[in-house]
């Protein structure tokens, strides 16, 4: 799908994307692993959580990279 973007969209796209790939990533990394220390994933509320939102995290990261690699200037 192609995407009209002014230059200034198109650089703050990138700048989200850029955060969302190394500093929300790592943040929900450590949350995963802080949580899955506490034993028992089956019944693990928070490590649950943080799966989903490394899932959703996963979905918000795939969407700008397609809206990037298919943007118009």
């Amino acid at each position: 799908m192609l995407e009209y973007l002014t230059l200034k969209q198109f650089k703050k796209l990138e700048k989200e994307l850029n955060y969302l790939k190394t500093t929300k990533t790592k943040e929900i990394s450590k949350l995963i692993e802080h949580a899955a220390s506490f034993g028992d994933l089956s019944e693990n509320a928070a490590y649950t959580e943080a799966k989903e939102e490394q899932a959703f995290l996963q979905g918000k990261i795939s969407k700008l990279e397609e809206i990037i690699h298919s943007a118009k200037i």
